[in-house]
């Protein structure tokens, strides 16, 4: 498969830089696929779960709280606000908190809700992306 460069960076550290051969980002209005050669593009991320594809080794999935994804001549830059890796994330402890955000939101109010949702969704994608991690020495890709 054709493969593009990806970096991902966040204000603090570069956090992936090398071939992918696939990337899924959550856009601000739904989640966007990148493949080789893809049309330039400068989207804003939402809350979510991020997977990266690189051309050789296991799939990286992560949990972001957002940023920017910026793709022109066959590379992509993903600047993130916040992201972890899924594998990092300790997934006994992502589900506790996932409840805790799902009680939250669901006694919230008025400008704490928009928060209380936000924190939800995130919440979300730490333990999707812990899934994911743990999930890789379990399936085929």
């Amino acid at each position: 498969m054709a493969t593009f460069d990806l970096e991902i960076l966040t204000p603090e550290s570069r956090v992936f830089t090398g071939p992918a051969e696939v990337l899924l980002a959550p856009g601000e209005t739904g989640y966007l696929g990148v493949l080789a050669h893809h049309a330039p593009l400068l989207v804003a991320l939402g809350v979510g779960r991020l997977e990266a594809q690189p051309a050789e080794g296991a799939r990286a999935v992560f949990a972001t709280t957002g940023g920017f994804l910026y793709f022109r001549e066959n590379r992509a830059v993903v600047l993130a606000e916040s992201i972890e890796r899924g594998d990092n994330i300790d997934a006994a402890e992502a589900a506790q908190t996932l409840d805790a955000a799902r009680q939250e939101f669901e006694r919230s109010a008025g400008d704490a809700r928009e928060r209380a949702r936000v924190s939800f969704k995130y919440a979300e994608a730490r333990v999707a992306a812990a899934q994911a991690a743990s999930d890789r020495g379990t399936r085929p890709h």
